[in-house]
């Protein structure tokens, strides 16, 4: 199993190949996609534009239980149809016997609706970390910021999550489980003030987190 974060500075033809076709074992396509997360290079070479949605569904084939949700990636990729066929087939038997997810899928056909990222950061980010995910995992790979990031859709509800952290070993953590609490004070599309807190410690490749974070800022445009 290749380690590419640590052990490889890109992705080979061969594996690129692998990776385009989904020919990958589970656990190696999960590393190669959180490799190019962190890799504008071999995001490029992918020419793939659902490098999120194949890492989202991998990672919750290797471990979603069955009482847990779609993430946001694979609802972002189910509506932008960005998915490959295993994921949109793995998707629509979800919300097949999924009534919340059904209804959740409803709001990324509907543009008028939108989502809040919300980006908890140890240090000040400037206006390219904010608005480049690829920006924020090359800062966090040199351990210069370390975020927890949460998107909230037009409901008030977290739909999505993300660790951005040098200290973990392998692919970082993301998405989230119906069990967390998220209490929200203020959201009215102008402020965010709210609170969530994980309901147990997670488990991802041997990386064990928790979360418990407050947060009031203005929603920026």
């Amino acid at each position: 199993m290749l380690r590419y974060r640590t052990a490889k500075k890109h992705l080979s033809d061969s594996e690129m190949t692998r990776y385009r076709e989904r020919t990958m074992e589970a656990e190696e396509l999960v590393l190669a996609n959180d490799h190019m997360l962190a890799c504008p290079d071999c995001s490029r070479r992918s020419n793939g534009p659902d490098l999120k949605g194949v890492y989202s569904f991998v990672r919750s084939s290797l471990e979603m239980p069955p009482n847990d949700h779609l993430l946001f990636e694979q609802l972002e990729g189910y509506s932008d149809d960005t998915l490959g066929a295993r994921e949109r087939e793995e998707v629509e038997r979800h919300l097949a016997a999924c009534e919340e997810c059904e209804a959740e899928i409803e709001g990324f056909f509907d543009k008028t609706k939108k989502d809040v990222e919300v980006i908890l950061s140890d240090v000040p980010l400037d206006a390219k970390a904010l608005s480049d995910q690829f920006a924020r995992g090359e800062l966090a790979d040199q351990g210069k910021i370390h975020t927890f990031e949460i998107i909230i859709n037009s409901e008030g509800k977290p739909i999505s999550t993300m660790w951005r952290h040098s200290g973990f070993k392998g692919p970082t953590p993301s998405g989230l489980s119906t069990a967390d609490i998220f209490t929200a004070k203020t959201f009215d599309g102008k402020l965010v003030d709210a609170s969530y807190k994980s309901a147990k410690p997670g488990d991802f490749f041997d990386n064990t987190f928790a979360f418990d974070v407050s947060f009031r800022a203005a929603v920026t445009h």
